[in-house]
This record gives C-alpha cells, structure tokens and sequence, in this order.
C-alpha cells in the first residue's frame, strides 16, 4: 500500500497553467485578512480572495480523473495558508481525494523542518510506502532519509549531484501520476527507491 502525498504550488499546478497568475494583490489580500478584526470586514476580503482565487483556478478534469484511478490515500503537505490551501484544492476539483492536510496553519514548522515529515508518520499510523511529490529539491531530502520515495516536479534541469535524494523526476504532475499509476497497475514492480 501506499500514501500519496502533495505539495500544492508548482507541484499540482504550475504557475504557467494558470488562467490568471497570482501576483502580490492576492498576498496583499491575505494580509488585510489576517489582520482584520472585524468580522464583517473579515468576510468582505474573504469573499474578495475567493473570487479573485476563481479569475485564476479552474476545474482540472485531467488531474481529478488522475486522482480518481490511484486507489491509495492522498494527502497534502504545503507550507501555503488554509485559505489558499483549500481554495485552490477545491477549485482543482480535487479537495475530495485528499485525506491528511498539513498546512502552514495547521503546523508550527514549515517544509523542509524534519518534524512535519515525522508530524505525518504519526498522524498516518499506517504502514504504507510514502511516495513525496514536491518541486524543490530541498523539501525532499528528509522524506528521503525517512525512506520516501521522493518524487521532484520541475521543468528545470538539475546537476544529479544536486539530485542525489531524489528517486523520480518528472516536468509535470500528469506524467507523474500517469507513470505511478501504470507502474502500479503492472503487478510486475513494486515501487521502490531508485
């Protein structure tokens, strides 16, 4: 068995797929929320956000149907806010396959801190593989050492010295899990560390 597990930006979506690239006026708008004492006031700019999120995520129908034939758990760990978090999850249409959902908000570390890693395992309890789909290399080192499979999602070309940690790579998320789950599907392989 295995665990699926995500980061959100430039992992599940990347920037240059947008319909309307995020830009400061959205971190700008998270800021007025987060200071914002009013509660009135606190739902204006909530719904400000929301459709601002709406002008720039779309229903990803590909990624849902990805999401649909992986028969494992799917989890996401970001070091995004909630509101981003679940924002941009449900208007990918895929809120629904996720299981365990650590954010910024929800932890006291952020990636690449060892402890959200382990925070994890515990919270898991299972015994499953643990597959880690990030786009900086950085984030993969301590899934590794855990014994993740480490999966970087990236356009760029590293130097493999600066790969060592990472057993897969691949330029998008769609051809990540279109290869997990024919390798899956197989029955020949398990997957393993490379």
């Amino acid at each position: 068995m295995y665990n699926f597990i995500f980061d959100i930006d430039d992992t599940l979506y990347q920037n240059i797929t947008l319909k309307k690239p995020l830009t400061n006026d959205v971190f700008h708008m998270y800021y007025l929320f987060s200071q914002e004492k009013n509660y009135r006031k606190k739902y204006s700019i909530l719904e400000k956000i929301i459709l601002r999120y709406q002008q720039t995520f779309k229903y990803d129908k590909y990624l849902d149907t990805l999401m649909k034939k992986i028969p494992y758990p799917k989890h996401v760990i970001t070091n995004s806010r909630n509101i981003h978090c679940f924002t941009t999850l449900h208007l990918l249409g895929i809120k629904k396959h996720m299981n365990i959902i650590l954010t910024a908000e929800t932890q006291p570390l952020m990636k690449p801190h060892p402890m959200i890693y382990k925070h994890f395992e515990h919270l898991n309890q299972k015994n499953y593989q643990n597959i880690f789909f990030d786009d900086r290399p950085e984030n993969l080192v301590i899934p590794n050492k855990l014994g993740w499979i480490t999966v970087l999602i990236t356009p760029r070309i590293y130097k493999k010295k600066d790969t060592y940690h990472i057993d897969y790579i691949f330029t998008d998320i769609y051809q990540a899990l279109e290869y997990f789950y024919l390798e899956i599907n197989s029955n020949k392989n398990k997957l393993k560390k490379n």
